[in-house]
Parts: structure tokens; sequence; C-alpha cells
């Protein structure tokens, strides 16, 4: 689908000693992470490299001539290039601010137009090249959350900038079926209403503005103030207006059939039409500078192609494209004859009147353009480039090794866990030449010796398992049965947590790995329960049934319930032999919690139980309930849900936090009474 990225990227602690001062850089990356053509032989493009910021490039159309557009440490957003090819506008951020820089095409005469606070994006140059149309969500002042702002315009030189919104309680009246108009002078009506993740585009005379509103919806709102219009009544996304024939194209998901799609309408709400229906993802598509084609990447089985099709709609070509990345990052036109497809590795083209088209790789780039950290314990690191080939390696970058080396009919189906000394390595695969191709398998972290495969089934690949916290055991989910079973550190002599009568879930270990407790059913008794691994037999109970088991720690337990009236889970705290049930009582709904190693102190997330938005990283003193925010405050409408975790002494929590905006993230370590936070990253972009 539409507006895809793959992210799988944690947070992973590991317990050495460190200066705050000092980074070391263990990998190497190359990304280009999008393009455009010109359609006059060139191609601007984002890049970055180890030790650089992305920024903005140009080169030819042959992947020659490379030159730097930008050069500096701000994080980029989004760009326009003027209908003359001459000029370009783009936005910058950095912790403050938000920029809206116009520039020659070259680089040359740089310009900052706009300065501000607000959350910019998706900026559009009027096709007669007056004006800048651009979206904006307040960070300080809360709607809905950061994606729901205004659209605003302003002139070229800077000038008359103005909120296209009116801030009053009228809404738009139906006049016909699917079609809301409502007119009022001086204003668009775009104020709080406008989905800013979503793109935008003006009409070819320049007086009118398609956009998506927070409801998904697409919307048209004259420049002038003069009325909006409410064109769909379901959910669509990626617009383009054409200049040619007044359509407006969108990409649409039907979820009911499975069909992906790319449709158009007329600007008036009539002519609803499918240009291009599949059952495969739509991961972009782009119109050609004369409009009369369209390109379309698909994915599907990990299968990818470029659909060319006329904009009727008529297939013209289907052509494949063979990636060790994962995702496709964009397809734009280079010229009415030429494709580019960014995979974030590499830069491609596609000459599409040849007689065999292909993509021609115009980078030739080696290096991967992001290194995904997976788990991280004792002196050892595990990480993958494009989550197929998994790698180890020591924290100080040495011994870096291909552990996990899946062929074309294998794959690795979750994320490989580290055992607490980092000698093991646990995760499920899947063979599909193997009789019981559904595996969970350990094996050692530097690649020696042969791997163990705990348990293995025809069909199922959905296994819950984590090692103990000192690693002596490894508790998993079977599909087979949906039990939970326990194995030594090698993987050998699996036995089943409780008697085959009995239920339970929410398994977790003591922290000296002789004990598990479990919610669940015990010789027909609900409650908590704690099982001996010495003998897998009850020894404790306690008649709680309706809580559910988050973390335990030393002595301590962390529970949740659920509370019906409140529609909140709450969180307790009870001793390990169940005794001392307590409520913690801290403000709004704490999710993603964890006791720190001695059971003391208690970090969590705090969530806005009206608006759901997650409000960040807090610490509460389970003896003195005195509780400390971690996280910024001041822009409370960003969504915060921080990756964290306690240091050993349980002294500190290292985390990662926004500033301003979550396109600018840090990681931050800080004692745990909320003093001393050092930003790590804080001249990294």
């Amino acid at each position: 689908m539409i507006k895809k990225f793959f992210a799988v990227v944690s947070l992973v602690t590991v317990a050495v000693t460190v200066s705050f001062s000092v980074q070391n850089r263990l990998t190497t990356h190359r990304l280009y992470f999008t393009g455009m053509g010109l359609n006059n032989g060139k191609i601007v493009y984002l890049f970055s490299q180890s030790g650089q910021s992305m920024n903005a490039w140009i080169m030819n159309e042959d992947g020659t001539n490379q030159m730097q557009i930008t050069n500096d440490n701000l994080v980029k957003g989004a760009g326009d290039i003027f209908p003359d090819k001459t000029k370009a506008v783009m936005l910058e951020k950095d912790d403050n601010h938000d920029y809206l820089l116009m520039l020659n095409i070259d680089g040359t005469n740089k310009q900052t137009i706009l300065t501000t606070e607000l959350y910019l994006g998706n900026l559009k140059i009027s096709p007669d090249q007056t004006k800048i149309a651009f979206t904006a969500a307040d960070t300080i002042n809360p709607v809905d959350n950061l994606y729901t702002g205004t659209l605003y315009i302003i002139n070229i030189d800077g000038s008359g900038m103005k909120s296209l919104g009116l801030n009053n309680n009228k809404k738009p009246v139906a006049l016909t079926t699917g079609v809301k108009m409502f007119s009022v002078a001086g204003s668009t009506l775009t104020q709080n209403i406008t989905d800013v993740s979503e793109k935008i585009a003006f009409s070819s005379d320049s007086s009118k503005i398609a956009f998506i509103n927070k409801d998904n919806c697409l919307s048209i709102i004259s420049t002038d103030g003069a009325k909006i219009v409410t064109i769909t009544t379901f959910s669509v996304s990626d617009i383009y207006w054409s200049k040619s024939d007044d359509r407006i194209l969108f990409y649409y998901n039907d979820y009911y059939s499975g069909n992906e799609s790319i449709q158009a309408i007329n600007s008036n709400g009539s002519g609803y039409t499918t240009i291009y229906s599949t059952t495969s993802d739509i991961q972009s598509y782009s119109v050609s500078f004369d409009e009369s084609k369209i390109a379309i990447m698909t994915s599907e089985n990990n299968s990818n192609k470029c659909v060319i099709i006329s904009t009727a709609g008529i297939i013209l070509k289907e052509i494949p494209f063979v990636t060790d990345m994962p995702f496709i990052m964009n397809v734009a036109w280079v010229s009415n004859s030429k494709v580019m497809i960014s995979d974030a590795k590499n830069l491609y083209t596609i000459d599409i009147v040849s007689s065999t088209p292909a993509p021609v790789n115009i980078t030739n780039n080696t290096n991967y353009p992001l290194n995904l950290s997976i788990d991280a314990k004792s002196s050892k690191l595990v990480y993958t480039h494009d989550m197929k080939t998994i790698y180890t390696m020591n924290i100080d970058g040495t011994n870096e090794f291909a552990v996990i080396t899946p062929n074309s009919t294998q794959m690795v189906a979750g994320n490989p866990l580290l055992s607490p000394n980092g000698l093991k390595l646990l995760y499920p695969f899947i063979d599909t030449n193997s009789i019981n191709p559904c595996k969970l398998i350990l094996k050692n972290s530097d690649g020696t010796g042969s791997e163990t495969t705990i348990e293995e089934n025809p069909s199922s690949s959905y296994y819950t398992y984590k090692f103990s916290p000192m690693g002596t055991k490894i508790l998993f989910m079977s599909p087979i049965d949906y039990k939970y079973y326990v194995t030594d550190s090698n993987g050998l002599n699996k036995k089943p947590v409780i008697a085959p009568t009995d239920s339970g879930s929410y398994f977790t270990f003591s922290s000296d790995d002789n004990w598990i407790m479990f919610t669940g059913i015990v010789g027909g008794q609900e409650g908590i329960f704690k099982t001996d691994l010495s003998t897998t037999t009850v020894v404790f109970s306690t008649s709680a049934y309706l809580y559910n088991i988050y973390d335990w720690k030393s002595n301590k337990v962390l529970l949740s319930k659920y509370d019906s009236e409140k529609s909140l889970y709450l969180l307790y705290v009870m001793n390990d032999n169940g005794s001392g049930l307590t409520y913690i009582d801290v403000t709004n709904t704490p999710y993603y919690s964890k006791l720190s190693p001695d059971g003391t102190k208690l970090a969590f997330i705090q969530t806005d139980p009206v608006t759901g938005i997650n409000k960040g990283l807090n610490v509460f003193n389970l003896s003195t309930s005195a509780n400390i925010k971690l996280t910024d405050t001041t822009y409370p409408n960003i969504e915060k849900t921080p990756e964290f975790d306690w240091s050993p002494d349980n002294n500190k929590i290292v985390f990662t936090d926004f500033i301003r905006v979550p396109d600018i993230i840090k990681i931050c370590v800080a004692n745990a009474d909320g003093t001393n936070k050092t930003i790590l990253n804080s001249n990294q972009r």
C-alpha cells in the first residue's frame, strides 16, 4: 500500500561503561532517499552517507556529474520544483524551527522565505509560479494530533502569508450525495481540518488547491476563500491534479475486496473511475510530464514490478524490478520516456520505449542505506541491513559476522534475540524445502557449531519466545498447541511449564530464573500462579485472575487490570508472594512499563485517556509515590512513545525523545530522578 515505510529499529542497551562524549561508528551507510526528474536530462535527489547529514543533490540522468545543492546539518523535509525547472523550494528543520527555503536548482541564491515553530509539510508551487502552498500543524497548541493542521499560502517573495482557515462553528452542508459545499468570503475553511501527512495539489489555473482532510477525504478549496468542496466520502491518499483534463488522481485501498487501485474523479465530483486495480501492494505511482502515462510500483510475495499504463488505464508494459532491499522508496519520471526508481540503496532508471526495458543502476552503491539494530546483550550486537541476512558483531565493531544467511526459500520469521551473555541467538525460521518448514532455532551468535532446532511444525511460525533474565532457561509458546514450554539454555530438555489440563498467559520469569509467574487457570482455580521450574509444580496462587503480568523484578511484580467504566488499563504492584497488592496512582493511562532492576521504581509511558496520544516517559517511585517526567512537555500534541531501558545499577535510564517535531530523534541518558539529562547525539541529525 502507499505510504509504507520499513522500520524495525529498537533501542537496545549494553551493560558496559561508556563515555557520553564519544560516539564510535560501527557501520557505514549510503542512502538515496528519494528523487525526481526535471525532464531536461537532470535528476534531483536526497542523499546521505556515514558522517554526513542528508542533503539535496543533482546529477545527469545517467548518474554522472553529481553535484551537492545543499550543505548543512538540518533535517530535510518536503520540496517542490518550479514548473520552469529553474528553482526549488524545500523545508529544513532543527530543534527550534521549520524553515521554508527557495534556491536556484544549482544551489545558488538560497533564501529563507519563512521561519516558524509550526510543523510544515507538503510544499507545492502554483503553476503560475507566484505562490507556495503548504500544510502546517501547531506543535504547541494541539488540535487532535500532529497530523491535523491547516493550509497556508505565501507569495514567492515571502510576503502575504495567510492561513486558509476560518475559526467558527459553521460546517459544510450537503448539496448533493457525497459532495459538500459551503461558501464564506475570505476563507477556505481549512483550519485544523487538514491531514498534514498528505500531499496537496494546485489546479492548472492556480485558483484551487486539492487536499486530504482529517477524515482522509478528498477536498478542494478556492485560494480566494470562495468555497470548499468535499469530493469523496471515503478515504484516499497521494493525490495528483491533472493539468490537461482537470481530473484528480488518487490512491485507494478497498479493505473489503483486498484490491488497491489508482482512481480518478473530476474536480466537480463527476466522472469517478478506476484507472488501475490490483491485488498486489501499490508502493508508489507517478504521472508523466505530458500526462499520457502513469508509472506504478507494485509488490507481491517479495516480487516487484514497474507497471506502465496510459492515463486511460491501458497496461502498456510490466517491467520486473529486482532489489535486495525490503522496500521501494518511490517511482518518478525522468522524462516522458524514462522512469526512475529508488530502493534507498540505489537509484535506477528504465527506458520504457526500449524493446527490452530493464532497470539500470545509475548510482552503483554497495553500502546498505540502513543498519537496523535488533538486539544487544553483554558485548554483542545483532543487526540487519535488509531483514534477510542477520549480522552479529562486538560492540567495538570487531568480529562482524553474517550469522543467518537465508536462501531464496528461507526467511527469518521474527526478531532474533541474544541471550543475556550475548553468546546465543534465538529466532523463528521458515524453510519451505523442509518437511516441517516452521522452526524455532538456537545457535551460537558467532556462527560456530551447529544449530539446535528447539521445535518444528508444518504450518505456523508464530512463536512467542524469550530468554530468562540470567540466560539459564528459554521460554516459548508453541503454535502447535498454544502451550508454554521451557528448555535449558542449550535448547534441550523441553518440558511444559504447567500441566496440559491447565492454561495460562503473561508468563514472566523471576530475576533468578528459578520461578515463572503467570495468569491462568490451574486445577479449575482462576488466579495468578507462581511455578517452581525445578519441578514445574504450582507452589503459590492468588485469586487476582483479571490482572495481567507486565514485569517481575526483585520481589516486585507489575500488574495491569482493565477498568471497563474508565476504559483504561490501570497499573498495580504486588510482592512476589502475593501480598501487598497496591494500585499505582499515576495520572492518565500508563503503558510500556518497566520496573527498575531492584523493583523500587517504575518507568512508564503516559497516555492521554481522551486523545490516546502517548505523552512521554515518567519515573514513579513505588515507596514515595513521587512521579518525575523525563521527556519534554512543551509540545503536547507530539506523540511520544520512546524506547527506553534501565541501567543495571537502577540509577539511570536511556531513552529516545523528540524535540518539537518527530523528525528529530534524540538519544538521551538521565538519572532516574530526572537530573543530568544528556543528549548523546546532540550534533547528529
